[in-house]
């Protein structure tokens, strides 16, 4: 949720896609996961939950620029895919309400 404020705060736009994707760090053939999360955000405006042996800073500082809606250590359970995006979709449902109070404090202390 810190990036979307960030990135509301910024007004560099908002990714308003309520979409989202699991993607596994480590995919066969060129590129990874996390340069194919990259693409899908910038194209599709589509985050990612990070499905990922453990977890290390590297990939985490990488995925940065996609605003990863999580991250999954491998191997994971059913249960803990489907709380992962259960989160994931809560903060997707959030994001109207976050542009509507950035709009607002926006415009804030401006006469009309």
């Amino acid at each position: 949720m810190r990036a979307v404020s960030r990135i509301l705060g910024a007004r560099k736009g908002v990714p308003r896609s309520r979409s989202l994707a699991v993607m596994d760090v480590r995919l066969a053939g060129e590129g990874d996961g996390i340069h194919t999360a990259l693409e899908i955000f910038r194209k599709f405006e589509i985050r990612c939950i990070f499905a990922t042996a453990p977890h290390d800073q590297h990939s985490f500082e990488r995925a940065q620029p996609a605003m990863p809606l999580g991250w999954l250590q491998k191997p994971y359970s059913i249960i803990s895919l489907v709380n992962a995006v259960r989160r994931a979709r809560r903060e997707l449902d959030r994001i109207p309400e976050l542009i509507a109070q950035s709009d607002c404090s926006m415009g804030a202390g401006i006469p009309p």
